[in-house]
């Protein structure tokens, strides 16, 4: 007698059974977090299968150099045991401010959590301290690791700089870009007689948002950060561009 799949169980060969339980695996159904809220587990839901982010760093205001806000930390991961009809609490991250121009750093972006099982810190806000900020990390407390999540935004892009000739050639330069979240870093602004525009406005892979792009104006300010609560893009302030605003963090439920 062959293994036959039946609607309730498998039937062996040896005229054993074994419950499918179909109903307690991740599956097709989703639920997308822009903001926070409450996850209740469904009716015969027992496990699912979640993807957090962060919020992303704000970018540093423009001057003396360009430091772009680090993206939110980007976590997958199965929960298993749930109760249906349980709550789970969902926080979202937001964007970090973009840094006002003349050198003001970026702000670091929000936590975005699903319960106590998995927690995303935002990225660091760009700084005069370190070229690269800091990337979110992720915690996993009761859920099983799965493979990173590839979904979300993308940074923002940097704003174009100016060098001046002569004898004594300095550089002014653009608003660092904002980090991405679930949505997309603002770009952004230029500086003064830059060849180039505001910096690009991150996109998105997924459910969240774009970010906006940096002013093309001399000087002028950062691009916002997409999603429901992305970053403030950085004033322009002391001849100097705004750096761009963080992308909104973000959490998808699978079942």
């Amino acid at each position: 007698m062959p293994t036959t799949l039946r609607n309730t169980d498998i039937l062996f060969n040896d005229g054993t059974t074994q419950s499918t339980a179909a109903s307690s695996y991740a599956g097709p159904n989703y639920q997308v977090f822009t903001s926070g809220g409450t996850f209740t587990v469904p009716t015969g839901i027992t496990r699912v299968v979640v993807e957090v982010y962060g919020g992303g760093g704000g970018g540093k205001g423009g001057s003396s150099g360009m430091r772009p806000g680090g993206s939110g930390g980007q976590a997958r991961g199965a929960i298993t045991g749930l109760t249906p009809g349980a709550s789970i609490t969902v926080t979202i991250g937001s964007g970090g401010a973009g840094g006002a121009g003349n050198n003001v750093n970026g702000s670091s972006g929000g936590t975005s959590s699903f319960g106590s099982y998995i927690s995303c810190t935002g990225g660091a806000g760009g700084s005069g301290a370190t070229q690269t900020a800091a990337d979110g990390t992720a915690t996993y407390s009761g859920s099983q690791r799965l493979a990173r999540a590839w979904g979300g935004g993308l940074s923002g892009g940097d704003g174009a700089s100016y060098t001046s000739g002569g004898c004594c050639p300095s550089t002014s330069y653009g608003g660092g870009g904002g980090g991405a979240g679930m949505s997309g870093g603002g770009g952004g602004g230029k500086a003064s007689n830059a060849p180039g525009g505001g910096g690009a406005a991150g996109g998105v892979y997924g459910p969240g948002a774009n970010g906006n792009a940096g002013s093309s104006s001399n000087n002028g300010p950062g691009g916002a950060g997409g999603g429901t609560a992305g970053g403030a893009g950085g004033a322009s302030a002391g001849g100097a561009p705004g750096g761009g605003g963080g992308g909104t963090g973000g959490v998808i439920v699978y079942w």
